[in-house]
């Protein structure tokens, strides 16, 4: 039986994937905005979850929404639905659509015969690409431990699709999730990643920043509740290097000290800083996202590509060595700064005002009305999975930093951040750093 798919939410990320789809196979939506149910996208109707039980209950639910997948994936298996994650999907799908993502493939993928490891929604949708056009013989490897009515219903839309890893004379990578040693013993084409292939994402001018600081040290500074203006001041007048984020602008009227580079990589917190970064000419180095500027070209600021790809427990996240190429995500903008601060050619990299603690998010911040959320605050259990996922992205961070030889300590003076040796602020201007114990 052909496999057929329900799109769970009819918002940007829902609509990219029917695009992305050119809505084969998909016969609804499912949102649970009344304003929308009733409606149609492109000829598709925007469904309650009631009527999709009643009418299309056998379909897969594709989850678009990130942030809520376990919730949405419980709902569904308590009503013997079966369901798979948009989440692991390339962002050029689901966040800013790429048109000629599947040529982008193709230019990866020159074997006229390919296996594709791991079994998923984006390996599936390939499958389906290439066994309509007839372009490749494709097989499928799933990952150990898929599941078993996942293998079994796409064993009967696509008969004969799956070979076994021995297989492979040569494999392609359709995520970083489930990747073993095994796995990478076959010297397989990541056709997930397009960081370094996609046009746009090039932005020459950053290549100036390229080990313009080699060998210095440097702070990146968060803007939790535990920095202190007293410390901005003695980074200036020590001359550190320093690299700071988001809403540290809240200091700018009590302090000299100004970072040497500023850094967003989400739209709410540009919109929440942008007036203010614009009236301040102390900062030279401004560098906000492609995905905060959302095609705003405002002067003043410079422009770097980030990437989104997928971060869970069994898919860890990647670490970018050229900025003008771009950055990965890691679901904090410290993690984007790790990666600016290595491309700057830093040795010992000191992080500040992590105090890795949104227990009470109304106090997750030194200044007070720090960014004002058009839509409220994220959920507690948004934050905690964010954060889960934020804690994956240091353990990457700490791991680039054994490859590539540089160091990453944890100078906060409160924080619940354990992945990196922590040393003592106030140490590191009085001779040497104080690490504890």
């Amino acid at each position: 039986m052909k496999m057929r798919y329900c799109i769970w939410g009819c918002g940007n990320r829902g609509k990219n994937i029917y695009d992305f789809m050119r809505g084969k196979d998909v016969c609804a939506f499912i949102d649970r905005n009344p304003a929308l149910q009733g409606t149609e996208y492109q000829g598709t109707p925007v469904i309650s979850f009631d009527e999709f039980l009643m009418r299309f209950r056998k379909c897969i639910v594709i989850i678009s929404p990130f942030g809520y997948e376990d919730k949405l994936e419980n709902l569904l298996i308590q009503n013997g639905v079966h369901s798979l994650r948009a989440f692991f999907l390339p962002p050029e799908i689901t966040e800013v659509p790429v048109p000629n993502l599947l040529e982008l493939v193709d230019k990866k993928v020159r074997d006229r015969t390919a296996y594709f490891y791991g079994l998923n929604l984006y390996s599936i949708l390939l499958l389906d690409h290439y066994r309509t056009t007839g372009s490749r013989a494709i097989k499928l490897i799933p990952e150990d431990g898929a599941e078993k009515w996942l293998v079994e219903a796409v064993e009967d839309s696509y008969p004969n699709c799956f070979a076994g890893l021995d297989q492979a004379s040569n494999l392609y990578l359709t995520s970083n999730r489930c990747v073993t040693e095994k796995v990478l013993n076959h010297k397989p084409v990541n056709i997930y990643d397009f960081l370094y292939v996609v046009d746009w994402y090039y932005h020459p001018e950053l290549e100036r920043f390229k080990n313009a600081h080699k060998g210095r040290r440097c702070f990146i500074l968060g803007t939790g509740p535990s920095l202190e203006i007293r410390d901005l001041d003695t980074l200036k007048e020590n001359g550190e290097l320093c690299i700071s984020v988001n809403g540290i602008i809240r200091a700018y009227p009590f302090t000299q000290w100004r970072p040497d580079y500023y850094m967003i990589t989400d739209k709410i917190a540009y919109e929440g800083c942008k007036e203010d970064l614009l009236g301040d000419s102390a900062v030279e180095y401004m560098l906000i996202s492609d995905a905060a500027m959302r095609g705003d070209e405002s002067d003043g600021f410079l422009t770097y590509h980030i990437s989104a790809l997928p971060i869970s427990e069994d898919c860890p996240a990647c670490f970018s060595k050229d900025i003008s190429r771009g950055v990965y995500a890691g679901g904090q903008v410290i993690y984007a700064a790790i990666q600016l601060a290595v491309y700057l050619g830093c040795s010992e990299i000191y992080l500040y005002g992590i105090d890795f603690d949104y227990s009470n998010f109304e106090r997750a911040h030194f200044a007070k009305d720090y960014v004002a959320y058009k839509n409220g605050a994220p959920t507690n259990s948004t934050i905690d999975e964010t954060m889960r996922r934020v804690g994956f992205s240091f353990k990457r961070a700490k791991q680039a930093a054994e490859q590539m030889g540089f160091k990453i300590y944890n100078a906060s003076r409160r924080t619940k951040l354990d992945v990196f040796e922590r040393v003592d602020f106030d140490s590191l201007f009085d001779g040497g750093p104080v690490r504890f114990l």
